[in-house]
């Protein structure tokens, strides 16, 4: 994995799981101060993108950390291993430590539901929360307690093309290991497409699709906001739109921000200001 010299002040918990603490002393969360003039959440969980380097990943936990200075980041990474190879008691394992986080913060508020806000990106970060969920929810018995969702160039569909992609995003740019890693991808998605029809199984970004708008495993309370481009070549905008209408029929309190030349998880790079007015909207929204 690329150094993580660029998330200064992040603590390794597991290999894909990582925490980042202001150490604030002497003073509760819930009076602690906050650019952006909103209560500040507990936690922050960020999901980020499949193989996102370090340096693409503190562009947004450097403004997190300006928004709300008092406020731990939980920060979850994904490589193509923890999506297609790894079992799914090995995905979860990797992410308790993750789940104790959020259990510790009930002390913290005195028994009540802590103020999460959770921010994940592209298919790979998606997939990653609802395991999260899933162990919380095994753990706990209740969903995860987010207080807002933003979801950013998620959730999509799973064509064969579009995952092959993304997944090519997390090799080296060199010509000759994208080739080697095109074989590597496209192999394991046909031995998978293969194994979802033999046990006549939905593939993951269905089940990721579905989770998203599932109550049992996030708060349904939790207003959220997707965060999309037309320009997107790896997850449609049209498929981010679709799940948000579905999200909006189940009753999800849902805003919908459509940036128009934009790469996949790259919103910010067409409009900062009006990437993070969203995130600091949806956050408002959650009547905090």
């Amino acid at each position: 994995m690329a150094s993580l010299n660029a998330l200064d002040g992040f603590q390794e918990l597991s290999k894909v799981v990582y925490l980042y603490n202001p150490n604030i002393l002497n003073a509760g969360y819930r009076s602690s101060p906050s650019r952006s003039q909103l209560s500040p959440p507990e936690l922050i969980v960020l999901a980020t993108w499949m193989g996102a380097a370090p340096r693409h990943i503190a562009k947004y936990t450097s403004s997190y950390r300006s928004l709300f200075p008092a406020t731990q980041i939980l920060l979850i990474m994904n490589f193509v291993p923890d999506i297609v190879l790894y079992p799914t008691s090995m995905k979860r394992q990797r992410l308790r430590p993750a789940v104790k986080v959020i259990q510790s913060l009930y002390s913290q508020t005195h028994d009540q539901r802590p103020r999460v806000l959770l921010h994940c990106f592209s298919n790979g970060g998606g997939y990653q929360v609802c395991q999260l969920a899933k162990v919380f929810k095994g753990m706990e018995g209740n969903p995860l307690p987010v207080y807002a969702m933003v979801l950013d160039s998620t959730p999509g569909k799973g064509t064969f093309r579009r995952s092959a992609n993304a997944m090519l995003l997390s090799f080296p740019k060199s010509k000759i290991i994208q080739l080697l890693g095109s074989v590597i991808v496209y192999s394991m998605l046909c031995f998978m497409a293969v194994y979802h029809v033999i046990l006549g199984k939905q593939n993951l970004v269905e089940n990721l699709r579905k989770d998203l708008n599932d109550k049992t495993l996030f708060n349904g309370k939790a207003p959220r906001c997707y965060l999309y481009s037309e320009a997107d070549q790896m997850v449609q905008w049209e498929d981010v739109e679709e799940h948000a209408e579905a999200a909006k029929q189940d009753g999800w309190k849902v805003e919908a921000v459509r940036f128009e030349s934009s790469s996949h998880a790259g919103h910010i790079m067409e409009d900062n200001k009006k990437y993070w007015d969203a995130v600091n909207q949806i956050w408002k929204d959650a009547g905090i």
